[in-house]
């Protein structure tokens, strides 16, 4: 599986992986090297989203699932990644915020 070509401040698409903990690698596009791995638990039929980003100059990764129940009519959803409040070595704190208005 690869989602190649992603270019940097951008969003790629989605690839399909076996559930259960796929190996992943994030790759620099120019040289090929392996910048971040990880193996995320993924159930059969979830959608997540991985996001790679830098953080005092380490590439860093999180898993959000996208499995977001829609709101109900008249409202609005809205996630932020706050990758700022990520510890160095996070593995239980959600950088994810939701919240849910009307218009």
């Amino acid at each position: 599986m690869a989602a190649s070509g992603t270019a940097i401040d951008s969003v790629g698409n989605y690839a399909s992986v076996a559930a259960g903990g796929p190996a992943l690698q994030i790759n620099d596009s120019a040289t090929g090297s392996a910048l971040a791995t990880l193996v995320p638990s993924v159930a059969k039929d979830s959608h997540f989203v991985v996001v790679a980003y830098e953080s005092g100059g380490v590439v860093r990764t999180t898993v959000i699932a996208e499995d977001t129940a829609a709101p109900v009519a008249g409202t609005a959803s809205l996630r932020v990644f706050d990758a700022a409040t990520m510890p160095a070595r996070s593995t239980s704190t959600s950088p994810i915020r939701q919240s849910t208005s009307r218009r």
